[in-house]
């Protein structure tokens, strides 16, 4: 994230991460994203690339990979507002610096 982003850029930024740890917090989420498509979808596709022939092992590939982005959105949405948050404090200490 660049140093050169407005205030009201890194508090979006800030407003996401918040919004995605509430989401993590949510049981629904839970259940359907962390158990059912994180966990059960991975175990159920690492079986099946054992057994299925080349073209079906492709599609478990396909979703395997798809799991991988989804959990890259997330993190790098926590990390973007872990940022954002070290950015603002740090102008937040320029300003005061400066008065």
């Amino acid at each position: 994230m660049s140093q050169d982003m407005s205030r009201e850029a890194y508090e979006a930024q800030l407003k996401l991460g918040e919004a995605m740890l509430r989401l993590q917090d949510n049981e629904d989420f839970q259940l359907v994203f962390e158990d059912k498509f994180t966990v059960a979808f991975a175990v159920t596709n690492v079986m099946n690339l054992a057994t299925y022939n080349p073209e079906r092992k492709s599609k478990c590939w396909e979703k395997m990979n798809a799991r991988g982005v989804f959990h890259a959105f997330i993190n790098q949405t926590l990390d973007d507002a872990n940022n954002a948050a070290a950015n603002l404090a740090s102008m937040d200490e320029a300003e005061d610096t400066a008065e």
